[in-house]
């Protein structure tokens, strides 16, 4: 297993055309979470930036996952590249 910490990029197998879950279109400088879920990289700024409580906007304090409520923090986030295939088999 890698550490998350020295991953840059991740590389992801597509089949059709990817969307954010936020804007619903194509993703705009794509970011994986830790826990599997991407984003556009605009998206998920100012979804944090939104939820900031306490006046904690910090660009690298915690916040809960829009789809599984797992802590992400923006500083963790990686790159990723969809790589568009044909078939899986």
């Amino acid at each position: 297993p890698l550490d998350w910490a020295d991953m840059e990029l991740v590389i992801v197998p597509a089949q059709h055309d990817v969307t954010c879950p936020i804007c619903l279109d194509t993703p705009v400088v794509p970011r994986l979470t830790k826990c599997g879920h991407f984003f556009c990289w605009p998206c998920i700024l100012r979804y944090a930036a939104s939820t900031a409580t306490n006046g904690d906007g910090n660009f690298g304090s915690w916040r809960k996952c829009p789809i599984c409520f797992e802590s992400i923090n923006t500083r963790q986030l990686k790159s990723v590249y969809f790589s568009q295939v044909e078939d899986f088999t």
